[in-house]
């Protein structure tokens, strides 16, 4: 399960367990208005949580987003949604379990997972994702980022527009161009939240509760620095909403922020990327990676997420990818490349890609030093060619474990500066002081 399949499946929610509480006397020149259940955040689990919610009975719901539109960093994703046990995998002769998602998950978590929450995850999301079938949507195709193809792949702009439709049909609220500011707390109880609207304050006071669907914080520079030092050179691909509003308002009442060691970016990205195509896998099929310096500073073959920690400790957050013509034929190959590369193998210029027929050509057009990259990929490829493999860094094949690294010598060659990047923000809200915000039979804590 990669990091955005995570995602979709963690609780992005917060819900807030409250008391019926009457509308307070209208402040001057603040609205005021009172709802039923109050959802924040127009996302997947937004709408989500409010087209349930409705379902199941829960009168007057009512959705508010801060931006224009509706979506936010779901609408940006790809859709791929890892599921175990499904109906299209069956009918593919897909051989899958429950037991077998949960045993990569935790291999991809480093075994430091929460194996409680992990386990309940998996028949839950399988649920989700089975709701939205019943609801007409399918994946158009199953596929592997691991032992089986379980990766489904579905349609995010669909998605959102079903979910739309349904909360429409449902009489729920979709509110844009409303920002939440803050929780009002009243005696211990949550009983609303201050918003803004065309730059007016609005206070909503709910009947039932309130759920922060904000999602993450990517476009929050000073919170994303705090959480990590590292991520100061970081390129941003989060919505431009995800500035950790929920978050905010969370901590307030005493949330902490945890995981916040395992935050970490992708790699790697063009630095004028403006979504996920702008993304190669060259590293992976045989690209050497150099700093500034013309020099390499990481093995290649780690996961992304690591090799974006060794780019972003460089001083400026820079790396390339240097390859030859062997490798730039195998990416016009890989789907998940072919946008990357194809303006390219019409010959046409990208501000990030450099090209030479010899390797100290396509530095100087890098702006790298021409001897030392030389002296690099020469050292690199004298090794290969002994059979000593890779001593410096300990890099290994990727695309088959029979293969063997291939040196970088076969003209022209390619040099493409790439950075690591944001995607989203993989990071939990947990209340360690466990107080309690309700007045309800069964004492409901504030429990992210």
């Amino acid at each position: 399960m990669n990091r955005r399949q995570f995602l979709s499946v963690n609780i992005a929610s917060l819900i807030f367990g409250l008391a019926s509480a009457a509308l307070p006397a209208k402040t001057t020149n603040i609205s005021a208005e009172q709802v039923g259940l109050l959802v924040v955040g127009a996302g997947f689990a937004g709408l989500t949580a409010a087209v349930v919610a409705a379902e199941n009975g829960v009168k007057d719901v009512v959705v508010i987003e801060k931006e224009p539109l509706i979506g936010g960093s779901s609408i940006l994703s790809r859709g791929s949604w890892a599921v175990s046990g499904t109906a299209l995998q069956k009918s593919q002769g897909i051989v899958d379990s429950d037991e077998e998602f949960y045993r990569e998950i935790m291999n991809a978590g480093g075994q430091v997972n929460n194996r409680d929450l992990v386990k309940r995850i998996i028949p839950e999301n399988r649920k989700q994702f089975e709701w939205f079938l019943s609801r007409g949507l399918k994946p158009a195709t199953v596929f592997a980022e691991g032992s089986v193809p379980r990766v489904h792949a579905m349609d995010p702009e669909a998605m959102i527009l079903e979910l739309r439709r349904a909360a429409v049909q449902l009489g729920i609220k979709i509110r844009t161009g409303v920002k939440a500011v803050e929780l009002i707390v009243d005696k211990g109880r949550v009983i609303g939240l201050k918003a803004v609207q065309s730059g007016k304050p609005i206070n909503f006071y709910v009947k039932r509760d309130v759920i922060l669907c904000t999602g993450g914080f990517g476009r929050n520079k000073k919170l994303l620095e705090q959480v990590q030092p590292l991520m100061r050179n970081v390129l941003v691909l989060s919505a431009q909403g995800s500035t950790g509003d929920g978050i905010t308002m969370a901590r307030k009442l005493g949330a902490n922020l945890v995981d916040t060691e395992h935050l970490k970016a992708s790699y790697a990205f063009t630095e004028d990327a403006r979504g996920i195509d702008d993304k190669t896998l060259a590293n992976y099929l045989g690209a050497v990676i150099v700093d500034d310096n013309a020099k390499r500073f990481v093995n290649e073959s780690n996961q992304y997420r690591y090799i974006a920690d060794a780019v972003l400790a460089q001083p400026l957050g820079r790396s390339y990818l240097v390859f030859d013509q062997s490798i730039f034929e195998q990416l016009l190959k890989i789907e998940s490349d072919k946008p990357f590369w194809k303006e390219v193998a019409k010959d046409k210029k990208l501000s990030y890609v450099f090209t030479g027929k010899t390797i100290e050509e396509a530095a100087k057009n890098a702006l790298l030093d021409p001897e030392i990259l030389k002296k690099t990929i020469d050292n690199y490829n004298q090794n290969i060619l002994e059979g000593k493999g890779d001593p410096a860094f300990k890099r290994t094949p990727i695309v088959s474990s029979n293969q063997k690294l291939q040196p970088i010598n076969k003209p022209p060659f390619y040099i493409v500066s790439v950075k690591a990047c944001i995607l989203g923000t993989t990071v939990d809200l947990r209340s360690t002081t466990r107080r309690k915000y309700s007045t309800r039979k069964e004492n409901r804590y504030l429990d992210f």
